[in-house]
């Protein structure tokens, strides 16, 4: 767990470090860390791995601000020539729009695993933890392709 923490940490650090300078938001959302874990908001159809739920518990998403006052969904990180944008807990549900669920009726898509988790995008190709799967692999998609894996998260939870 100690390995799964100093990554967070190390995650956090390496993401303030390189503020955004241009923004279409007036504060720019954040990760902080959390050295005591809270109790989650999760819709109860999301399905957290173990490393996801320490994840979230540990890390705070403050998401991004618009000039209007309006609150978004996600905090972004630009990469320079395109957005990451990393879900908050509670919005979790909101990003498998599209994905698990389809069309204004939301129904599940019976191609979509349930077990796929999007927690981010980076121009709408989502980002996928498998949250049934030991080590919680990280996969992407790109352009509306098959999801290929990107990470495996090899840290022992004890």
């Amino acid at each position: 767990m100690k390995q799964l923490e100093n990554s967070i940490l190390n995650f956090i650090e390496t993401m303030n470090k390189y503020p955004q300078i241009e923004s279409p938001v007036v504060k720019k959302g954040k990760v902080r860390y959390r050295s005591e874990s809270v109790n989650l908001q999760v819709d109860d159809k999301i399905h957290l791995s173990p490393e996801l739920k320490y994840f979230y518990e540990h890390c705070e998403i403050i998401c991004d601000v618009q000039h209007d006052g309006h609150e978004l969904k996600s905090m972004g990180i630009d990469l320079g020539n395109a957005l990451f944008s990393l879900w908050s807990s509670k919005n979790l549900v909101l990003r498998q729009d599209g994905f698990r669920w389809i069309g204004i009726e939301r129904k599940e898509d019976p191609n979509w695993n349930p077990f796929w988790l999007v927690i981010a995008d980076v121009n709408d190709d989502p980002i996928v933890v498998v949250t049934d799967k030991e080590g919680s692999p990280v996969m992407a998609s790109y352009e509306g392709g098959a999801l290929f894996p990107i990470f495996w998260i090899t840290f022992q939870l004890q």
